[in-house]
């Protein structure tokens, strides 16, 4: 399990989620869960805030 931040339905603010990842390529991931088809994530280095659980994007 990895932790990922998945941008929330009003777009400015994303909350951590736990995600089972899968095989990977070069280029994709495959997610087994913690996603569903359609979510949004945040892919950039999130390290700097590791102690919060919910981010407001601007």
């Amino acid at each position: 399990m990895v932790s990922l931040f998945k941008v929330e339905e009003d777009g400015t603010h994303a909350s951590r989620a736990r995600v089972s990842l899968g095989r990977a390529s070069v280029n994709t991931i495959e997610v087994l869960e913690g996603l569903q088809p359609g979510d949004q994530v945040v892919l950039s280095d999130m390290s700097t805030w590791d102690q919060f659980d919910r981010v407001r994007i601007e």
